[in-house]
């Protein structure tokens, strides 16, 4: 039983106390914890976090603020105290903060390997807690009296002053990492619904068939082709006979993939009509030379008043490629 000391001087007592307090809430939690349920595993962890990120604030504290000034005081008084220099070393915080943040991976697997963990945990924290309390007891019972050899009464008073501030910005600290961790979390739990949102969308499956054909209206043959590969609804929609106004299958093979191509005359290219006279709304002329056609080799004059398609030497075979339209 560590003695009493004067409240003003007693620097370890008030931050033991939140401690203390903290080992029995995680103590409390453990015990109410359906380790086979996913939610609540989740939940567990998330406070031990908060604890143990607290517990290692407060070790952090004392080892600058207590043992720093109390190792500076013996140092300037030649002496030497193994305990002072060790107080730290084998408490396993950092062994617990890291199995805590093994539970994570834990809760994602099946239920009977989280009750596993939940074994391992809760025997742990057992441990942990069967080393912790007697050495914050020891701390009081060990350190608090050297503190009162070592220091004078208003250097105790200013110390203690310092550690509850520091105990203060590292409280703030955790309730700031806490609300950034809460609002990670429904961040994280908006994006999980985000699908949901984004299959109340009106894909193009789910459109009408008469929005489809407005749709594919503006599609000239080739691209039409392409949509029946789609699907079995698509490929219903894009033959409909409404959305192909003229078949022009010369121009198609030309490359002139439209339902309004440019006449053969217009573009200039081999084997267009270059008839002059008369025009062929429907149908267009090719004009290929008779190779097997005889020609007159006797050198004799030729008719240069006569049309040159009649001539012998210009034999020309007109081979009419019919386009069929199909109306409305």
């Amino acid at each position: 039983m560590a003695p009493h000391w004067p409240e003003e001087v007693d620097v370890f007592t008030v931050p033991h106390s939140r401690m203390k307090k903290l080992v029995n809430l995680y103590k409390s939690m453990v015990m109410s914890t359906d380790f086979g349920d996913k939610v609540h595993l989740t939940s567990l962890l998330q406070n031990l976090h908060n604890v143990f990120t607290e517990l290692k604030a407060h070790e952090r504290i004392e080892n600058t603020f207590i043992m720093g000034e109390l190792r500076s005081k013996l140092r300037a008084a030649s002496i030497s105290n193994p305990a002072v220099c060790n107080c730290h070393s084998d408490n396993r915080l950092t062994e617990m903060q890291d199995l805590v943040s093994d539970g994570y991976e834990w809760a994602e697997k099946p239920q009977r390997e989280r009750q596993i963990y939940g074994r391992k945990l809760r025997l742990a924290l057992e441990d942990f807690t069967q080393n912790f309390l007697p050495h914050m007891d020891m701390e009081e019972e060990v350190f608090q009296p050297m503190l009162m050899e070592y220091f004078s009464y208003e250097e105790l008073k200013a110390l203690k002053a310092k550690v509850i501030k520091q105990h203060g910005i590292s409280k703030f600290e955790e309730d700031c990492h806490e609300k950034f961790v809460s609002e990670s979390n429904k961040s994280e739990e908006s994006s999980r619904h985000l699908p949901d949102e984004e299959e109340k969308l009106c894909y193009p499956d789910h459109l009408p068939n008469e929005l489809c054909f407005k749709i594919l209206s503006f599609l000239g043959p080739q691209d039409l082709c392409r949509v029946r590969q789609v699907s079995h609804r698509w490929a219903n929609l894009a033959q409909d006979p409404e959305l192909w106004t003229g078949i022009f299958p010369v121009h198609w093979a030309m490359g002139q993939w439209s339902f309004h191509p440019q006449s053969l005359d217009e573009t200039g290219g081999e084997g267009t009509s270059w008839r002059k006279g008369g025009s062929y709304p429907k149908e267009q002329l090719y004009f290929c030379p008779d190779e097997d056609a005889d020609i007159d080799e006797s050198g004799g004059d030729t008719d240069t008043h006569g049309d040159p398609t009649d001539s012998d030497e210009c034999r020309i075979s007109e081979v009419r490629s019919r386009t069929y339209f199909k109306s409305k």
